[in-house]
Parts: structure tokens; sequence; C-alpha cells
């Protein structure tokens, strides 16, 4: 039996005060993609966060590790957006290109090993 995460008690989430709660960063897999911190984020401007919320942060060359072989890379407007494994994080990107019609969306997916 695997060994429970001593933050969360193996849920996934924790509860940091009496009204919330949010994804476990302890035990985060980080297997839904990174998004890009651009503007508003203070210190964090520049790095990217892990898109499943559990607060994460990774410089540019932590992110250059943490892409995985057959994610996508997403450009908005010609600016990194962040990366995202296919399936439903990939829709995500499909459904923002299609509701923001006005926005260029590119991608690029990252080889096989």
């Amino acid at each position: 039996m695997e060994p429970k995460c001593p933050k969360c008690n193996g849920t996934g989430w924790y509860q940091y005060d009496h009204n919330h709660s949010m994804v476990c960063d302890a035990c985060c897999k980080h297997d839904q993609g990174w998004w890009a911190l651009y503007n508003h984020y203070g210190e964090h401007n520049g790095q990217f966060s892990c898109l499943a919320g559990c607060g994460k942060s990774l410089n540019a060359l932590e992110f250059d590790k943490a892409i995985q072989p057959g994610w996508t890379i997403v450009w908005v407007d010609g600016k990194l957006w962040g990366a995202v494994p296919n399936g439903d994080a990939i829709k995500r990107v499909d459904d923002l290109q299609e509701s923001c019609d006005f926005l260029d969306v590119s991608r690029k997916k990252v080889a096989n090993a």
C-alpha cells in the first residue's frame, strides 16, 4: 500500500484555512500542464504555474525540463502561453481559440523521446 501524503492524507486537497482548500502541492503530479505568468503576478512574472492549481511555479529552465514528450507548447498572440498534455487539456486550448477568435493561437507538439 502506497503511503498517504502527510499534508492532505491522500485526498489530493488540503484546507489552508477554515474557508478555503486547494490542490495539495505536496503530492500533485503536475500532469495537467503549465501556463505562463505575465503582467499581474509580481515576483512570479515570467514563471510558469501548474494548471492543476496546486500553486507550484517553475522558472524557464525548470519549465523546459517539465515538458513531457507528446505535450503541446502553445503561444497566444506570439507570446508563450504554456504547455499542455494532449487530450482534455488540448481541448481547452481549442475552446480558447474558438471563443476568442481575435487571438492568434499557435502550437507545436513536443516530439516523443
